[in-house]
């Protein structure tokens, strides 16, 4: 998409919007879409979003949005010994979520620089070591699913990765996972924010070249409309812009 953005092939919706008589982008999240912007304009039609993080007690972690993994380790030391960090985690898995949500820390992709020798990365690499390559069977035991249902509330485990796109599941993780209120850690950063914004399931762009944009636009509008986005967590389980 970014090569026909570039070209100048892919229509710029703050334009479409703009001249709607109905619509409004002051009545949507605009950092929702701030988030998909190529150089300050929007190229996309985002009705829903859902965000992704990483969720601990907020006794433990307090109200920070973020963390690197040094202040995770520190945190997981100052607990008893066996405390874990996440759950039924590999090397392979740890590894592979950290570079799905944290790779821009280590890798700009506009220019292909790639910065694996910092702090955080070196931590990583460190923690990752300490993770078992796979779980044996007797891992899988008859109580497993006692401790996996009890492992949060009673703080053998810190951090459980959720996706928040409903308010029902988010208020089943506070009073149910953890049993208390929660503090959105996000996935380890040397930033300021450490959750993960996506687009939801529908994600459109319109081609400037089409000699039919307008009907293609009051077809996409629907997507914004009051009346759809009313019914978002019936369509897509997901949050609404």
């Amino acid at each position: 998409m970014d090569s026909y953005i570039a070209k100048g092939l892919v229509a710029n919706v703050d334009d479409l919007i703009a001249g709607d008589e109905e619509l409004s982008k002051n009545d949507y999240l605009q950092n929702v879409w701030d988030a998909y912007r190529v150089d300050g304009k929007l190229y996309y039609v985002i009705p829903s979003f859902y965000i992704s993080t990483m969720v601990g007690k907020e006794s433990i972690f307090g109200d920070r949005t973020s963390i690197t993994m040094e202040e995770l380790q520190t945190i997981r030391d100052s607990m008893p010994e066996g405390t874990a960090l996440f759950s039924d985690i590999t090397r392979d898995s740890f590894l592979y979520t950290m570079m799905n949500y944290c790779g821009s820390d280590f890798v700009d992709v506009s220019t292909g620089k790639c910065a694996f020798d910092t702090d955080n990365f070196v931590a990583m690499l460190a923690y990752a070591g300490e993770l078992p390559v796979e779980y044996g069977e007797d891992y899988w035991g008859e109580d497993y699913w006692n401790n996996y249902e009890s492992q949060y509330r009673e703080d053998r485990t810190l951090l459980d990765t959720i996706s928040i796109s409903n308010i029902r599941d988010l208020n089943g993780t506070i009073n149910g996972v953890f049993g208390e209120d929660i503090s959105f850690v996000g996935f380890p950063t040397d930033g300021d924010m450490g959750s993960v914004l996506w687009a939801g399931n529908r994600m459109y762009a319109l081609s400037a070249k089409s000699k039919n944009l307008d009907g293609a636009w009051e077809f996409l509008r629907y997507y914004l409309t009051q009346e759809y986005q009313d019914k978002i967590q019936e369509q897509e389980y997901n949050l609404p812009v």
